[in-house]
């Protein structure tokens, strides 16, 4: 067993901590027994019952946000186009695996150049790894 939280105006599930280790809290809440199963933000407490609150899942994203999407993605690499962030006869640190980020950023520009709508799995951004001369 375990106790929820409860928002008495809209008597959503707002936390949920074990059996005896509740706390004090003000008139517009209060502390229900409940099943191990309870998970805040997800269950409502309605005439004494716990009810699954149902989520409607969001629409996949449309071509022109996934656009967006990849746009940030490079944007905030950017950075990584400075000539000499790989070089290690200008750079120490330098950063040795550019040719990486060079394959992703060119994965993910596809997605700029021709923009699909739905779910995209997008590349894995290489992390990056810093060698000192």
């Amino acid at each position: 067993m375990k106790s929820a939280l409860i928002d008495i105006p809209s008597t959503l599930v707002v936390q949920v901590e074990p059996l005896g280790q509740t706390f004090p809290v003000d008139a517009a809440h209060k502390w229900i027994d409940c099943p191990d199963d309870i998970t805040a933000g997800n269950f409502s407490y309605i005439n004494d019952q716990f009810i699954a609150i149902q989520v409607e899942p969001l629409p996949p994203p449309t071509a022109d946000q996934n656009r967006e999407d990849a746009i940030a993605r490079l944007q905030s690499s950017d950075w990584l186009t400075i000539p000499d962030v790989g070089d290690p006869t200008k750079s120490n640190p330098y950063l040795s695996n550019v040719q990486d980020f060079i394959v992703w950023r060119n994965a993910v520009r596809q997605y700029v150049i021709n923009p699909v709508a739905g779910n995209i799995t997008w590349p894995t951004k290489p992390t990056e790894v810093w060698t000192t001369v």
